[in-house]
């Protein structure tokens, strides 16, 4: 029992090599990220704000999502920067909203009785780098008519709305620009034996692997 208890430490030690605050694994090169709702309040906010943490999970993210919220007025370098000191954050997301609009109405230029549905919207991703020390702006757009037998949830244009600002991102789910190995991570030492069976050297003596 005592070889299987270090064997079981070793392999935490190679698989997960760091923590954050909470407790949650994370990789050593990790960075820190901070996303800071603003106070609007309407659907197409709601739907922005949970789908652009997506993304942004662990062990690639340590992933904080700020307690208090921003006026669009308050967007600033500075404030960014307060934020990026005040999280230890590599980064400062503020999912933002600049215009929503939809509704659905009877065509009363016609005798027919469909229902159309109508949308226009601009939805953006403000992005302070504490690196560059630069906040860079991602935005899309779009806007349409269509029946509402056809398009009659919002979620059906923010769902590839959302997906096309998360493309416009650098910040993906793995990183690119960093790399993940092992060459910071204790190397298990191992031998395989003639039959072909690998075998861990624990403390103790070998155990099987």
């Amino acid at each position: 029992m005592k070889k299987f208890i270090l064997f079981f430490i070793a392999l935490q030690a190679f698989f997960f090599p760091a923590f954050a605050a909470d407790g949650t694994v994370t990789f050593d090169n990790s960075r820190t990220v901070v996303i800071l709702d603003t106070t609007q309040d309407n659907y197409a906010a709601t739907y922005l704000s949970k789908s652009i943490r997506e993304p942004f999970r662990i062990p690639y993210w340590n992933r904080i999502d700020a307690g208090e919220t921003i006026s669009s007025k308050d967007i600033t370098v500075a404030r960014f920067e307060e934020l990026a000191a005040k999280y230890g954050a590599d980064l400062v997301i503020i999912p933002f909203v600049n215009h929503w609009y939809w509704r659905q109405y009877h065509n009363i230029l016609t005798y027919e009785d469909d229902i159309y549905t109508e949308y226009d919207y601009r939805l953006s991703a403000y992005v302070y780098n504490r690196e560059t020390g630069t906040v860079e702006t991602y935005g899309v757009n779009g806007r349409g008519r269509e029946e509402a037998i056809t398009l009659n949830n919002p979620d059906d244009v923010l769902r590839p709305a959302v997906k096309r600002l998360l493309e416009k991102l650098p910040y993906k789910r793995i990183p690119a620009d960093r790399r993940y190995n092992d060459t910071d991570m204790p190397v298990l030492d191992t031998y395989t034996t003639a039959g072909g069976a690998k075998i861990y050297r624990g403390l103790d003596g070998p155990i099987p692997i």
